[in-house]
């Protein structure tokens, strides 16, 4: 290379070595301008969630939202999904020792306390309907019957049984007793342990997940014999709920993806007996399919075949927006697809009720908090089954389940003509999780 002769007092201009030449290069061609850089997010997706949630959850939730907001952002609450198939008597003991409470067990013995207090006080209170006899005890009819005002017996009565609870002609919430799901009481943050190998299969002992998505799979009332679609089963917590009711014969699910179907083949593979001849497996086996919801929507083959539907359609899932920044649908690369979220629930919901038969039962449920994802859909599709297809269907009144689970779920307090909503709460950090429940009428 050269040099530049200079005079006294002149600065020599030498040329950069090789390697700092090219180092100079390097970082000049990775500098990025801020200004050129418009897909880098300048708020991070869970920041960007909850400041969409303050704007319109402020509004719908009112004085409610500050105590929500402070839930979803804490620690939720799991519920221990007990697995029939692996020691359940024996998880249920552990469980118990830890503190834990059955939550539909608690329900039952909590319904006959009231029911025979109720009772107690017809009996010890006379009322104009029933007047005292000359001996100071209520009248009956002269063969010594029961009046048409008496309660009539039936097998929910007793512990272990179905509990039957009629709040309408089309609200009948009947609670499997197989179904076991321990929870740990308001204000208590202990934790579950992981689940362990039990049972003479070796089978996990339980599952754990939020126990209030249990309530889509209760209103889902399945009894013996049905034939069940879990039309949106990934990753595969109500799949194995509705398993251990063992009253499906035969039981389908499906998801769009092969990597969430495949989430939920890990699920089975490590919970339910492979061997259908076992105790509770359906007759008819577990059918594990990978297609697009709405495939029942335009197939003639599988319409109106399935005693009961269960849509658990993919939603904003807010309380996981809110603490996960990967595959977080508030980002910009996916606001489109956040956007269409209540078009694609709604064709799921009417593809659900076009697979149920006429007479029988379709739950809808999301884990959102938005009117526009749950009220909204059902009232749009229940419009569009009518119009476009000629399905007549009803939306149930839940307030029976409401009642039922008020003491472990903090519920909203508006009032909604299609479904119930349980509400995180400090206290008891379950939920969001958004329950409608429908009969199919004709």
């Amino acid at each position: 290379m050269w040099s530049l002769a200079r005079p006294r007092g002149a600065l020599l201009l030498r040329p950069l070595p090789r390697a700092a030449r090219g180092w100079d290069r390097e970082q000049r061609r990775n500098r990025v301008k801020s200004k050129w850089a418009t897909t880098r997010s300048k708020v991070p997706n869970t920041q960007a969630a909850l400041q969409l949630m303050d704007a319109t959850y402020g509004l719908q939730l009112g004085h409610m939202w500050e105590s929500v907001r402070l839930a979803l952002l804490c620690e939720r609450k799991y519920g221990a999904l007990v697995n029939a198939w692996a020691d359940s008597d024996g998880t249920g003991g552990e469980l118990r020792r830890l503190g834990a409470v059955d939550l539909v067990r608690d329900v039952v013995t909590r319904s006959l306390a009231g029911r025979d207090a109720g009772e107690a006080r017809r009996v010890s209170e006379p009322t104009a309907e029933r007047p005292l006899d000359e001996r100071g005890r209520e009248s009956r009819g002269g063969d010594g019957a029961p009046c048409p005002s008496d309660p009539p017996d039936h097998e929910g009565g007793e512990l272990g049984k179905s509990l039957m609870l009629e709040s309408s002609v089309l609200s009948t919430l009947r609670l499997s007793p197989n179904i076991r799901c321990f929870t740990f009481p308001r204000g208590d943050i202990s934790r579950f342990p992981q689940p362990w190998p039990a049972g003479a299969l070796r089978l996990l002992s339980h599952y754990l997940l939020d126990a209030a998505s249990l309530l889509p799979v209760l209103a889902l009332d399945v009894q013996l014999g049905h034939r069940v679609l879990d039309l949106c089963a990934a990753p595969g917590g109500k799949t194995l709920a509705l398993l251990q009711t063992a009253c499906c014969d035969q039981l389908t699910s499906n998801d769009v993806s092969a990597s969430r179907t495949g989430r939920l083949q890990r699920v089975l593979r490590t919970y339910v007996p492979r061997d259908a001849e076992e105790a509770g497996v359906p007759a008819g086996g577990v059918s594990v399919r990978t297609r697009d919801g709405i495939f029942w929507l335009k197939s003639a083959e599988e319409r109106g075949v399935y005693d009961r539907v269960l849509v658990d359609a993919p939603c904003t899932n807010d309380r996981h927006s809110l603490h996960e920044e990967e595959n977080n649908i508030f980002s910009r690369s996916r606001m489109k697809e956040r956007q269409q979220l209540p078009a694609l629930q709604t064709q799921l919901l009417l593809a659900g009720l076009l697979a149920c038969r006429p007479g029988g039962v379709v739950v809808y449920s999301t884990c959102s908090l938005s009117q526009l994802q749950n009220s909204c859909v059902v009232e749009a599709a229940l419009s569009l089954a009518t119009t476009n297809h000629n399905v007549d269907a009803q939306a149930c009144d839940l307030s029976g389940m409401r009642a039922l689970f008020s003491h472990a779920f903090t519920f909203q307090e508006e009032e909604d003509r299609f479904g119930e909503t349980v509400i995180p709460h400090v206290a008891a950090n379950f939920g969001p999780i958004y329950v409608s429940k429908i009969v199919r009428l004709s």
